[in-house]
């Protein structure tokens, strides 16, 4: 956590895209910083209400075309956190104005024509493009690495995710990515039956995907995600060794062991049940909140840190398997990662936020 007093990379100015539910946890934070912001939205009249306390520093715009010189600058940092679909025209609009620094919500894009362009711009443009992923700001992943390393766990072999309405894409993409981290290896095959049962609580012409997912990783690793509209349980994670079995509930994992000293051990096929507890704890100790994701946000896309662009590459592999999986769905066969799309798939819009 930032210490009282600890030195943050702050913007000078912001530009924040949309202010709904996720804007507006940027728009809490940036304003307690004293960072002047233009807000953009076409509901400003109802939102800019909840935060009459901060007008001195908050400007209200309801377009794009509307943002005030001075914030048209390399030093402002904008931030995409209107819908999914909405992402790329807003992200190539602010490149015309001269913007530098992104922070973009995930999913990144809705359709997989616009994932190639926008990684082709970053790269010519020299952009600094940071993507919330949400659990990666709060070292969920690395967290779960510290734990395996601490009980000489290698890599995992298979993971398996299943819970109620959390949708594939919504919820679904932080399991692609946690699930790229531990394997740490390249993906290979993409299968998918979903179903889109418009309940997005955000708009019913966004998609909320119940279904299940599987990829395959090299070499003969799986991840398998598995939601179901018709429930309201959070669910679990489900993790394999060939000696171990974790559970994740929440924040919490357990990890239960095979008996080394048990008969026939070195043979794969004569599977028993885990009963000795190796691990029961939580994943990330420290209560990080939304202010702490943001700074370390702000802080990766203004220093330009190393991992970055790693990172980057990470979501935007994460968006592309998401895709993936939609575009299989349609579809209806496996498809491997490097499969040669029909057009018609490449331009379709997913409307995954």
């Amino acid at each position: 956590m930032y210490r009282s007093g600890e030195m943050k990379n702050l913007p000078s100015q912001v530009i924040l895209i949309g202010c709904g539910s996720i804007g507006e946890k940027y728009l809490a934070y940036i304003g307690s910083m004293g960072v002047k912001c233009v807000v953009v939205d076409p509901k400003k009249d109802f939102i800019s209400q909840k935060f009459q306390y901060k007008n001195d520093l908050i400007t209200w715009i309801s377009d794009l075309s509307l943002i005030p010189k001075v914030f048209l600058n390399t030093n402002s940092v904008a931030i995409i956190a209107n819908w999914g679909p909405d992402h790329f025209k807003t992200f190539t609009s602010l490149v015309s104005l001269n913007i530098k620094n992104f922070i973009v919500e995930k999913p990144i894009v809705s359709k997989m024509n616009h994932l190639v362009a926008l990684e082709k711009i970053i790269l010519k443009k020299q952009l600094s493009v940071v993507i919330n992923q949400g659990w990666e700001s709060n070292h969920y992943s690395e967290s779960l690495v510290k734990i395996f390393d601490s009980l000489d766990l290698s890599e995992p072999e298979m993971m398996i995710v299943h819970g109620g309405a959390r949708c594939i894409a919504t919820a679904g993409s932080h399991y692609i990515q946690v699930a790229q981290r531990l394997f740490k290896s390249e993906p290979r095959n993409v299968f998918a039956n979903l179903h889109n049962n418009q309940i997005n609580p955000r708009h019913s012409n966004l998609s909320y995907l119940q279904g299940v997912l599987a990829i395959e990783f090299f070499p003969n690793k799986y991840l398998s995600v598995n939601f179901s509209n018709q429930s309201s349980i959070e669910g679990s994670v489900n993790l394999y060794w060939r000696e171990a079995f974790a559970t994740i509930i929440q924040n919490r994992i357990v990890i239960n062991k095979l008996s080394p000293t048990r008969e026939f051990a070195d043979v794969i096929t004569r599977y028993s049940t885990p009963n000795t507890k190796a691990y029961d704890s939580f994943i990330i100790e420290d209560n990080f909140d939304s202010s702490y994701a943001i700074q370390v946000l702000f802080d990766k896309v203004l220093t330009r840190q190393q991992n970055s662009l790693h990172d980057l590459k990470l979501h935007i592999s994460t968006t592309k398997l998401l895709l993936l999986s939609l575009i299989s769905n349609d579809l209806q066969k496996k498809i491997s990662v490097n499969h040669k799309m029909p057009t018609r798939y490449l331009w379709k819009d997913y409307r995954i936020s």
